[in-house]
């Protein structure tokens, strides 16, 4: 027998279009007795028994007064008065396909345990504002829904729930006025539950033709470009050749000597210069290294608590890093843990800060690569770190070598937290850019400053040309 469904439809001061929403349910191509569908009227001003009247006799309608309290309040009053054991939410504005109920309900009796998405397509061409928020579904299904056995986000205009579950996870959070159903999706994963999508990706994303308008947005985006990156580096440069900073540009005022401090052992540039690179490349190689076994956890195993390890791996993202600091500084320096001063609490709090960086790219990869060769070669007697040496990290090298990268360049510029962790010999270069600068030694601090970006560009250049354009994307 088919699933029992319910269909839970929002609605604000829109009686054209729910009218229109109606008609298009009452054409389902799905037995009319195992689907009702629930309106729920979220405290508008607008009678509408006159618009569910002439669907009455088509479709088992039940009719919900809310409290202006939000979509996300109004979907939960619907549910809460659900009979069905799927809860389906689509908007008053959609006009679902003939077999739109059919496909999820059939995909519910095949997984009963998942949530199911399914794509949003635009019809009003031509609409600027409509196609504007097609292409910011576009972009959110690409970006979340790229592997479509781990799919993380749907607009809540197509989107069902197993009603048991959905109850179990508290159903949409009434805070949210907006984006509940990114909040919702989220919880559903985080918890250890998955999504099945019906219908595969959204539509491509297309091109809008804004006419003359196009040349306004591009001088903007030059504006912001040049006021944010462009101008600041010329600046840079410029002071960086100066011999004196704040006198007029002219050739006696220009120089190099300000460059020879990266060879000039009476000031802190070479130690900083080396502290930074032993720095970045001891933290990103601890950060690989541990984001592949844990991300190996993660991904490849049924372990309780992976949720939990997720959540640990990434939550240091929350932390600012002077924050972070103090707490390593306080933790790292009494005599039972007396690492303050030494270049090993850099190493610890480093890792610490990036880590989810290379636990990001590092399961962005190993999403990609199938499990079969590992299963194959555990059947043949290897054991688990075997197969991960020698058959997992040589295929899964160029995801290593990004996270690697990234984690190396993010790290080389980091101060907020070197300027709390540092003493005298343990400077790294942005905290001797910090130190010329609180000298006054503003020509110096350039020429360093110039240095720091170069290498953060060069890294960023050598991820590119050894992994491509799509280790760059996460």
């Amino acid at each position: 027998m088919d699933p029992l469904c319910s269909v839970i439809v929002p609605t604000l001061r829109r009686p054209a279009q729910l009218a229109e929403c109606l008609a298009a349910l009452a054409e389902l191509d799905y037995p009319g007795d195992r689907y009702e569908v629930i309106v729920v009227d979220d405290g508008g001003d607008v009678p509408l028994e006159s618009v569910l009247a002439p669907f009455r006799d088509r479709l088992r309608l039940t009719l919900l007064a809310g409290r202006h309290a939000g979509p996300a309040a109004a979907r939960n009053a619907g549910a809460a008065r659900a009979q069905g054991e799927l809860l389906v939410f689509t908007d008053d504005d959609c006009r679902p396909r003939r077999d739109w109920l059919r496909r999820l309900a059939d995909r519910h009796a095949a997984q009963p345990a998942d949530g199911i998405g399914g794509s949003t397509v635009s019809v009003m061409h031509g609409n600027p504002y409509a196609e504007t928020s097609q292409l910011v579904i576009s972009v959110g299904y690409e970006q979340n829904n790229a592997d479509e056995t781990d799919a993380r986000f749907f607009a809540s205009n197509n989107l069902a729930f197993p009603a048991r579950a959905f109850r179990e996870v508290g159903g949409f959070d009434e805070s949210f006025r907006t984006s509940e159903d990114r909040e919702l999706c989220s919880r559903w994963v985080l918890g250890g539950r998955r999504f099945n999508v019906i219908g595969g990706k959204s539509s491509a994303a297309r091109a809008v033709d804004i006419g003359w308008r196009r040349w306004l947005a591009f001088g903007y985006c030059m504006l912001v470009i040049f006021a944010s990156v462009i101008l600041p580096l010329i600046i840079l440069l410029r002071t960086s050749l100066l011999s004196r900073w704040g006198l007029p540009i002219t050739w006696q005022n220009l120089t190099l000597k300000n460059y020879a401090a990266f060879a000039d052992t009476g000031t802190i540039v070479p130690t900083a210069l080396l502290n930074s690179t032993l720095v970045s490349a001891v933290t990103a190689s601890a950060c690989v290294v541990l984001a592949l076994v844990i991300v190996w956890i993660v991904e490849r195993t049924r372990l309780p608590g992976r949720g939990l390890l997720t959540f640990t791996s990434t939550v240091t993202f929350a932390f600012p890093g002077v924050a972070l600091a103090v707490g390593f500084v306080l933790g790292y320096g009494g005599p039972t843990l007396a690492l303050f001063g030494t270049i090993w609490l850099f190493f610890i709090a480093f890792t610490a800060h990036r880590f989810p960086f290379a636990f990001m790219f590092m399961r962005n990869s190993v999403k990609q690569l199938s499990s079969e060769m590992e299963e194959a070669a555990r059947v043949a007697g290897a054991s688990w770190v075997r197969s991960i040496v020698t058959i997992s990290a040589p295929l899964l090298k160029s995801g290593i070598v990004a996270a690697w990268m990234i984690v190396f360049a993010v790290t080389l510029r980091e101060l907020s937290m070197a300027i709390l962790l540092y003493v005298p010999g343990m400077e790294t270069l942005p905290v001797a850019i910090y130190s010329f600068i609180d000298n006054g030694t503003f020509e110096i601090a350039a020429a360093v400053s110039v240095v720091l970006i170069l290498l953060s560009i060069a890294s960023m250049l050598a991820l590119r040309w050894i992994t491509g354009k799509a280790q760059m994307e996460l």
